[in-house]
């Protein structure tokens, strides 16, 4: 169980492109520390396990094993969740949508449901699966909106709160290109929502994982 726990570890650690230098400085705990968990050569404490997902932004349940709908995905698969993600997060100037998207009101539904997974863990089925079909309408109503526009800006406001969703779940599967790309979509949104707040926060994200690759 202790090495299963430390591979998740250092499994989440790469996927936020931390190094174990910066994990050991974000939870207080020593590199020898963090290093011996990741190889399965000390079991982790309850505290560390905690700070690392804490650290993290990784679900604690997925870390301890105890999860039932994380497994493991090919990202390269076609069909996979992952691989939906690739692709969406890919086509804002071809959403390949079939048909009229579906109303604003209902796609904000969503993903105030999406949110909900996420918040849950549940990064695995029902969320992945969502996630492709919002961003792709919500791609149309970007299109479709009148630049300046109190409509345009509560599009843009969803789009922001979408790629929020995007980075989590693409840095659950690996996805590290895709991360980058929701981070800086994340901020060019931000800029466009109509709130002064969401540009400040954008670029503290994308700061900070800039950071994390120096």
């Amino acid at each position: 169980m202790a090495r299963h726990i430390g591979a998740r570890i250092a499994q989440a650690r790469k996927a936020a492109g931390w190094t174990q230098a910066q994990l050991s400085q974000s939870t207080h705990f020593s590199v020898q520390l963090v290093s011996a968990v990741e190889q399965g050569r000390k079991p982790p404490s309850p505290a560390f396990t905690t700070a690392a997902a804490r650290a993290q932004q990784a679900d604690l349940q997925w870390l301890l094993g105890q999860d039932r709908v994380h497994r493991q995905h090919d990202p390269e698969q076609p069909g996979a969740p992952a691989a939906e993600l690739r692709a969406v997060i890919n086509a804002w100037d071809d959403p390949g949508l079939d048909g009229p998207p579906p109303p604003l009101s209902e796609v904000e539904a969503g993903l105030a449901r999406a949110e909900q997974l996420r918040r849950l863990g549940r990064y695995d089925g029902v969320l992945a699966a969502r996630l492709p079909g919002l961003l792709r309408a919500l791609y149309v109503h970007a299109r479709d909106s009148v630049p300046g526009t109190q409509a345009a800006e509560r599009v843009r406001a969803n789009l922001w709160d979408a790629y929020s969703v995007v980075q989590s779940v693409a840095n659950r599967y690996g996805l590290v290109d895709v991360v980058g790309q929701a981070v800086d979509r994340h901020l060019a949104a931000a800029g466009l929502s109509g709130d002064p707040l969401r540009p400040a926060v954008a670029a503290y994200r994308r700061a900070g994982r800039q950071s994390k690759r120096n």
